[in-house]
């Protein structure tokens, strides 16, 4: 019976010791966890929705004017008797005390278009905004796998960098074996030490690329810096297209950065037309009524009018037919930016295409290199633990690792 309190103790104890060791063990991840932990985690994809949403509260905006416009009042005067307003305007009125309160309803009858121009070019933005989300989306994905195989790629190299060390260590040891038997020299040591020393300072170069490879990956993820992952390896693509016209076909009716410039485009083009109609009429209806439950005598108890409004634009000083032509080349410059991308889609896919078919290529001999590495390792482990440390490993010779520079120091 006594021994439960002892153990309860004991887990308490170790307990805070588990949690910490769990907190820092790597998570497993594969490619497709992180681009979905991406898309839920990253700021700038929330920052495209929010601007998307934004984005539609306009159309709302631009179709108000189809609306009736509803609106109270309340107002309450004391005025000298038998008073008029002279000044300020062109004709006389009289001014009587009282306290009044009443409704003023206005009505657009139409304006000859510009109203539903500027809603359809609100809809056309919109509709634009929600591309520029789905190219974000786009964009972080790329990012993330960019990032994803760059660390699969460090850490691949800093495998290798470590086995290199191993064996120039070993190939060390036996140096210094054999200048104490008298069969090396003393400048054979320093060649091996320097060959050690070049080894250590590629591994510390591969140590940091691994950090920044994981930096970049953490940024793209959208978490934080600290947190550790397990990356699993991942199968080659498939075959590219080999005609790049289908490509570029492809990329024309799906890419959402181009559909955004021409959404843009139109909804510009749809702008010019509404700030064009300016120039045009404006028919509205106006509605009056109201009660004075405390008035001058001279007044009625209560009023009410109805009418209808036409505004003709004649003079304003160039104000509607500057906005017209700014408008319009607005208009023509978001046709430019459309036509430029679709040309730079033809100019650009062949090549990138080009460089993904080299890349493919260039796979099976880097996998070599992966495996070689660890070929390596298991040929390094075993003549140690046998105790042969004499034979050069034949895996080494296959790596073909670039020589690096280093001063004669060993430090970092």
């Amino acid at each position: 019976m006594q021994k439960r309190p002892l153990l309860t103790i004991a887990l308490l104890a170790i307990s805070p010791s588990w949690r910490l060791a769990l907190a820092q063990s790597p998570q497993r991840l594969t490619l497709a966890q992180a681009e979905q932990l991406a898309l839920r985690n990253h700021p700038r994809i929330s920052s495209a929705s929010l601007l998307a949403a934004a984005t539609k509260s306009g159309i709302t905006e631009a179709r108000a004017a189809l609306y009736p416009f509803l609106s109270g009042n309340f107002t309450s005067v004391a005025a000298e008797h038998n008073a008029t307003l002279a000044a300020g305007v062109v004709q006389t009125s009289s001014l009587y005390s009282r306290v009044a309160a009443g409704i003023t309803v206005s009505q657009l009858i139409t304006d000859f278009g510009r109203t539903a121009n500027l809603a359809e070019s609100a809809k056309l933005r919109a509709s634009a905004q929600e591309q520029i989300v789905g190219n974000t989306r786009a964009a972080i994905l790329i990012e993330v796998d960019q990032g994803y195989y760059q660390a699969l790629a460090a850490d691949t190299v800093l495998r290798v960098a470590q086995a290199v060390v191993d064996n120039r260590g070993l190939t060390l040891r036996q140096v210094q074996a054999l200048a104490q038997s008298s069969l090396k020299s003393t400048l054979d040591v320093s060649f091996a030490e320097v060959a050690v020393s070049d080894a250590e300072l590629g591994l510390f170069r591969t140590e940091n690329d691994v950090q920044a490879s994981r930096a970049r990956l953490a940024a793209a993820l959208g978490t934080a810096q600290n947190q550790r992952f397990e990356l699993t390896d991942e199968p080659l693509p498939p075959t590219l297209e080999p005609d790049p016209e289908v490509v570029v076909g492809q990329a024309l009716k799906q890419r959402p950065d181009l559909a955004a410039l021409g959404l843009s485009r139109d909804a510009a083009l749809r702008f010019a037309q509404a700030e064009k109609d300016l120039s045009r009429p404006t028919v509205s209806l106006i509605g009056v009524a109201g009660g004075l439950p405390a008035t001058d005598p001279r007044l009625h108890g209560i009023y009410g009018a109805a009418g209808v409004n036409v505004s003709v634009p004649i003079l304003n000083g160039k104000l509607y037919a500057g906005r017209q032509t700014e408008a319009e080349l607005r208009a023509q410059a978001a046709s430019k930016d459309v036509q430029d991308l679709t040309r730079s889609e033809y100019r650009v896919s062949p090549t990138d295409r080009d460089s993904s078919e080299e890349f493919l290529r260039n796979a099976p001999y880097n996998a070599s290199r992966y495996e070689c590495g660890h070929r390596h390792n298991a040929h390094v482990h075993h003549h140690r633990r046998s105790g042969n440390g004499s034979r050069e490993c034949p895996y080494l010779r296959r790596l073909s690792l670039p020589p690096l520079r280093c001063t004669r120091s060993r430090t970092r």
